[in-house]
């Protein structure tokens, strides 16, 4: 709880000295990454697409298996995929990498086209800081607002009434 309200009071790559700044999704079809992506080597379209089926197979979707099977090597290799979505594409929550296998998405609802976009052109969306602009209850119900929307069942009680 206390992480959710850091983000609400600092945000996310928001430019105030105590944002956090995780989680910045490369750009793998750039063919000369930025300096924070030099140690990504850009993807070929076809291995991209490769990735992509991937995903969608690892969503329970209908995809091309032979390319799956490329894309998972590449996940678990190459594109090193796996260092922030875990070796399962399950993500790690504490810097902000998604889930990948669950189809719950932030951008297109998992279609083939918005996967292609967030591998391709890379994702890095920003929360404001809300520090100085809403009151200190004010950021505490946003993050019990936030919290209570991942924990639909037993733990936003305790959250409510400020246990946990």
């Amino acid at each position: 709880m206390s992480d959710i309200e850091q983000v609400v009071k600092y945000g996310i790559r928001s430019y105030h000295p105590k944002a956090w700044n995780l989680a910045i999704m490369p750009a793998y079809a750039r063919p000369e990454p930025s300096a924070r992506d030099r140690k990504i080597p850009p993807l070929s379209p076809a291995n991209i697409r490769d990735l992509v089926e991937f995903l969608i197979h690892e969503q329970g979707q209908s995809a091309d298996s032979a390319s799956a099977v490329r894309g998972a090597a590449l996940f678990a290799g190459a594109a090193g995929c796996y260092d922030c979505h875990a070796t399962d594409g399950k993500g790690d929550s504490a810097i902000g990498a998604p889930n990948l296998t669950d189809g719950i998405t932030l951008y297109g609802h998992g279609s083939r086209d918005s996967l292609w976009m967030s591998i391709a052109d890379g994702r890095h969306g920003l929360c404001p800081a809300w520090v100085g602009r809403i009151s200190a209850a004010g950021i505490r119900e946003v993050a019990l607002f936030v919290y209570s929307l991942s924990h639909t069942h037993g733990p936003a009680g305790a959250a409510a009434s400020g246990a946990g």
